[in-house]
């Protein structure tokens, strides 16, 4: 009795690793999808807080930055965090709340993303469960504020969250988040890896 006992025990065990390797497994699968995030500034200076990009750069019109999510089909959809008062027309947001800033393919991202002039992009594959994980951030309420909540901001910091990379928009001497910084930052990413966006 006690000899089934110990059998049926370390059946148990060998199922309930099996089942945790195939969770850990299912967490850190490859998937075709990807994740980029984007900054758009018509002109990058070596310091973003030159007198010239301090005039520029301090101001919400100048640049923008945001995340493309691209499926394995190849479909893409954009996020980006904006100011209210540049909703023109109905637009998705990224999640259920009405009160949050950012937006699910808004027409101005979308150009931005085609268009490719002026473009900064560095893209990583994720999992499908980092796929899950970006889906939760994107669709937290956010509202946009000029230093610490702007697009440069949520950009920087979903991105973080789902890939563990650090694509830092912090413009120590403005005091805030900048596309002008992203835009330096992803430069640099892409130099570490040859070039490549990813």
């Amino acid at each position: 009795m006690n000899a089934i006992l110990a059998e049926a025990f370390v059946l148990l065990l060998f199922f309930s690793a099996f089942a945790e390797g195939r969770l850990q497994a299912d967490r850190h699968l490859a998937s075709t999808d990807k994740l980029c995030i984007f900054s758009t500034v018509s002109e990058l200076t070596d310091d973003c807080s030159s007198p010239l990009s301090l005039i520029r750069g301090a101001y919400y019109d100048y640049g923008h930055a945001g995340l493309v999510l691209v499926d394995k089909s190849g479909e893409k959809n954009t996020y980006g965090l904006w100011q209210s008062g540049r909703k023109k027309k109905k637009v998705d947001k990224c999640g259920d709340s009405s009160k949050s800033d950012c937006l699910k393919n808004y027409s101005e991202d979308v150009n931005f993303w085609k268009d490719k002039k002026n473009l900064h992009v560095y893209c990583k594959e994720i999992s499908s469960y980092q796929r899950l994980v970006f889906l939760s951030a994107i669709s937290e309420p956010r509202t946009w504020l000029w230093a610490w909540d702007n697009c440069a901001s949520m950009a920087s910091e979903v991105f973080e969250e789902v890939t563990g990379i650090d694509v830092d928009a912090d413009d120590w001497f403005l005091g805030k988040d900048t596309p002008c910084e992203l835009g330096k930052s992803i430069d640099e990413r892409r130099e570490m890896n040859g070039g490549n966006q990813h």
